[in-house]
This record gives C-alpha cells, sequence and structure tokens, in this order.
C-alpha cells in the first residue's frame, strides 16, 4: 500500500489533480481512501477523479458520509 501527498493551492488544482489521477490509474480494481478533515477538498478531488475516469461529476456526492460510494463507468467494470 502506498500513501500519496498531494499539495493544491486552490479548488481548480484539487480537481485538476484527480482528473490527471483517474486518467492515468484507470478503474479496474482500484480502492482509493481519502483522509481529512470537513473542508479539506475531498470532493472536490472526487469530482476530479470522476471526470478523469469518464464519469459525469454532477453525481458525485460527499465522500466524508458514506462508507462507500460506487459510479457506472462508462465503458469498462460495470463500477
Amino acid at each position: 500500500m502506498s500513501d500519496w501527498t498531494f499539495v493544491s493551492r486552490d479548488p481548480e488544482e484539487t480537481r485538476a489533480i484527480g482528473r490527471e489521477l483517474g486518467r492515468a490509474i484507470g478503474a479496474d480494481g482500484l480502492a482509493i481512501a481519502l483522509i481529512g478533515p470537513l473542508g479539506a477538498g475531498k470532493t472536490v478531488f472526487v469530482k476530479g477523479l470522476a471526470e478523469g475516469l469518464g464519469v459525469n461529476p454532477s453525481g458525485v456526492s460527499s465522500p466524508t458520509f458514506v462508507i462507500a460510494q460506487q459510479y457506472a463507468l462508462p465503458e469498462g467494470p460495470e463500477v
């Protein structure tokens, strides 16, 4: 297991980091854990991640209040 740390100066940069990660990793068998206080930018990051995976980011809800959240992918595995 690896820990990665990204430093972002604003929400747009946070979303761009998520988008680039989504483009780079694909979605086959990967689990990502987000750790941070309320307001840290987790939802913004996940919206960018969704975009990078080809998922409509408008359907992304806050990951803070769920144990697991699944999103349908346009291609590849079901979720």
